[in-house]
C-alpha cells in the first residue's frame, strides 16, 4: 500500500518513520510547502518529494496520505485528498471545529475512503495503566476524573499564531479529550470550558480547562496549562471504593498510588520506556483494508473531539 506524508515538521517526520516501518505499507513520497523540508525528508527516506500538493493529488498510485501540516490546514488538505480518492490519517487536531470535521466526514462518505484522527496519546502508558485499574473495579464506580497537564513556558513557531490554529487547546485538547472519549464514550450531558492567554507574544491560548458531565454522578475535569511552575498530579480518580493519584513525569518515571476504603493500597513506579505500548494505527489500517481486523480509532471520534474543542473555545455548554 503506497502512502505519502504531507507536512514534514517533527510530527510529519515521525509519520514517515512509522509508515516506512509498517509491513504492508510503502512510503512513496512526501510534500511540504517549504521545499527544503520536503527535500530533506525525501533524501532521508530515499523517496520522491512532490513538487506541489496538486502533484500528490494526481498520483493515482498513492492510496493514502498522512496530514501533519499546521492545524488550520488539516481540513483543507483532508477534503482534497479524500476527493482525490485517497485515505487520510490526520494529525491532531482532526479539525478546528465541528463544521470542518463534518466536511471531512462528508468527503469520506462520498469517496468511500478512511478519514482517521491520529490521537496517539490514547496509547500513553500512564493512561493505559490508569484505565486498566479503573476498569477492573479497583476504585469502585468512578465518579470524578481530573486529567491535568502543565508546565512553564510559551509555545513556539506557528503554534503562537491564531490564523494557523495554534494554542494549547488545539495542541493538547485532542489528546486529553481522546483519552476521555475512549474511557467514557462520546455522549456528554454537558460540557463547559474556557481558555486564557498569559504570554504577550502569544495570539492564542496558554491554558484551557473543561468540565464534562457524562452522567448525573460522573464528572470529568480536563486542564492544560502552559504557565504552571509547580507540577500537579497527571491523574486523579475518585471512585466509590477508592482513590488513585498518578504523579511524576509521564515522559520518564511516574508513580501510581491507589487506596481503597477497605484499606487495600498500592504504590508502584514505572518507566515509560518499559511499559509504553506501540501506536498501532498504520498496521491496523493495513489489516482493516485486508479484512483482517478492526480500526483502533474512528471518524466519529474525530468529529466528537472537534465538537468538544469548539464548545470549550466558545465557552458554551453543549
Amino acid at each position: 500500500m503506497k502512502w505519502a506524508v504531507v507536512g514534514l515538521g517533527n510530527a510529519g517526520r515521525g509519520h514517515a518513520a512509522q509508515i516506512a516501518a509498517t509491513a504492508g505499507m510503502e512510503l512513496s513520497g512526501v510534500f511540504d510547502a517549504e521545499r527544503s523540508m520536503a527535500e530533506a525528508a525525501a533524501k532521508e527516506r530515499e523517496v520522491p518529494a512532490y513538487a506541489s500538493f496538486e502533484a500528490l493529488l494526481e498520483d493515482r498510485q498513492v492510496e493514502g496520505a498522512s496530514i501533519a501540516t499546521p492545524s488550520a490546514l488539516h481540513a483543507i488538505h483532508a477534503v482534497a485528498l479524500l476527493e482525490a480518492g485517497k485515505h487520510v490519517v490526520i494529525e491532531k487536531p482532526f479539525a478546528l471545529d465541528e463544521n470542518e470535521a463534518q466536511s471531512i466526514a462528508e468527503a469520506a462518505r462520498q469517496s468511500g475512503r478512511l478519514a482517521l484522527p491520529l490521537h496517539n496519546r490514547r496509547w500513553d502508558p500512564d493512561f493505559r495503566l490508569v484505565l486498566d485499574i479503573a476498569r477492573v473495579g479497583t476504585l469502585g464506580q468512578v465518579r470524578v476524573v481530573r486529567s491535568t497537564v502543565c508546565g512553564p513556558g510559551p509555545d513556539g513557531g506557528w503554534r503562537l499564531q491564531r490564523s494557523m490554529g495554534g494554542g494549547r487547546l488545539n495542541d493538547w485538547g485532542p489528546h486529553l479529550f481522546a483519552q476521555i472519549y475512549e474511557w467514557f464514550g462520546g455522549q456528554t450531558l454537558s460540557i463547559a470550558g474556557y481558555t486564557t492567554t498569559v504570554y504577550p507574544q502569544n495570539e492564542c491560548d496558554d491554558l484551557f480547562a473543561a468540565e464534562m458531565l457524562f452522567a448525573p454522578d460522573t464528572r470529568v475535569c480536563v486542564m492544560m496549562s502552559g504557565f504552571s511552575h509547580l507540577s500537579s498530579p497527571r491523574w486523579e480518580v475518585l471512585g466509590t471504593e477508592g482513590t488513585l493519584l498518578l504523579t511524576g513525569n509521564i515522559h520518564g518515571e511516574f508513580t501510581i498510588a491507589w487506596k481503597r476504603a477497605d484499606g487495600q493500597e498500592s504504590v508502584q513506579t514505572y518507566r515509560r520506556q518499559d511499559v509504553a505500548p506501540p501506536v498501532p494505527i498504520y498496521s491496523a489500517i493495513v489489516e482493516y483494508l485486508q479484512g483482517r481486523g478492526d480500526l483502533p480509532v474512528s471518524l466519529e471520534e474525530g468529529v466528537t473531539v472537534a465538537r468538544w474543542l469548539e464548545a470549550v473555545r466558545k465557552g458554551n455548554s453543549e
